[in-house]
């Protein structure tokens, strides 16, 4: 797996160079957060607080606020765990595609990014069983489909953007769950399953033809769905001054999320090379975070709704500025 030359033994300089070079990577935090593609970790908390708060609207109580956190950490950790398992699962084959990925260039070992995965997976449970056996049985459920993914689904272009969709839908099921999953969240679900699947059917195409037609329509297709969701959100009969101020944030953030993915989508059309391309994909996944920002706010009518929309949207300001050096896909 390291390149370390066997010309080394006679060429002691040159090969001391390359070693030091790649023991210094391998310990460096830069292929790690490569790895876990880090713009897009901040795309994760807001799934299963979107679904938390939604369900909690329907409910007519608050969520509690530990059981937000730990929803947040526990999806962000099963998010990692995926990731993980996807590049250590595809080391062979980014040998020969993507050689720049730290497996194949050597930045990482296998073996412990494979133990980093188990580990993150593990506590991810954890977390998730801290906050109620309903969120721990979604948890497991999430965690099949990520292993299921990465072990057989992927392979195929249809299974593998309905396996992914699946596992974001099952991230807002989540938070939904440390309340109690009624029919809203399904419907919200569904929309993140139908977007992310969406983005996962064009990420196939990083190396063919760009995507044109149905493909380029249907996330913004979910997206506006999921809009629509939002505004729902404030039919809950609690006409304050408050809610026109809400409702007026929350089509700014529905048409913010709607334009961001089409001009993704518009980029990702026009790409020419992979790089921007992947680029494009990335900016179609942080998309999510004015979504989820819209969702919060609506289903919760100000106060902690508030809250978590600044970090969500805090969050995707990191995002922006770390994904023009980490790739998103």
């Amino acid at each position: 797996m390291f390149a370390y030359v066997a010309a080394c033994r006679t060429h002691h300089g040159i090969g001391s160079s390359v070693m030091n070079e790649n023991t210094q990577d391998r310990f460096h935090i830069g292929p790690w957060l490569e790895l876990v593609r880090v713009p897009n970790l901040f795309t994760v908390p807001g799934d299963p607080w979107a679904g938390a708060m939604i369900a909690a609207a329907v409910a007519g109580r608050g969520p509690a606020g530990v059981a937000l956190m730990l929803v947040g950490v526990a999806s962000t950790l099963l998010y990692v765990f995926g990731l993980l398992l996807n590049d250590w699962v595809d080391r062979g084959q980014d040998g020969e595609t993507r050689p720049e990925r730290p497996l194949p260039r050597g930045a990482v070992e296998a073996q412990r990014v494979l133990t980093v995965a188990v580990a993150s997976g593990a506590l991810g449970l954890l977390f998730a069983a801290l906050a109620g056996p309903a969120v721990f049985f979604v948890a497991l459920v999430l965690c099949g489909l990520i292993v299921l993914y990465n072990l057989g689904l992927k392979a195929s272009r249809l299974f593998g953007a309905l396996g992914m969709g699946a596992c974001r839908g099952s991230s807002l099921l989540l938070g939904a769950a440390s309340v109690g999953i009624s029919w809203p969240v399904w419907a919200a679900a569904a929309a993140l399953a139908t977007y992310i699947g969406a983005v996962t059917w064009l990420a196939f195409e990083e190396d063919g033809p760009r995507p044109t037609g149905m493909a380029c329509r249907l996330p913004v297709g979910a997206m506006g769905f999921g809009f629509a969701i939002a505004l729902s959100g404030l039919s809950g009969g609690r006409a304050t001054p408050w809610m026109g101020i809400v409702g007026c944030l929350v089509f700014a953030l529905g048409l913010a999320g709607v334009s961001a993915a089409a001009a993704a989508l518009a980029s990702a059309g026009a790409a020419r090379d992979p790089e921007r391309f992947r680029a494009a994909v990335g900016r179609l996944i942080r998309g999510l975070i004015p979504w989820q920002a819209a969702w919060v706010l609506a289903a919760a009518n100000g106060g902690r709704g508030a809250l978590l929309a600044a970090l969500l949207l805090s969050g995707g300001l990191i995002a922006r500025g770390l994904g023009r050096r980490w790739s998103g896909s």
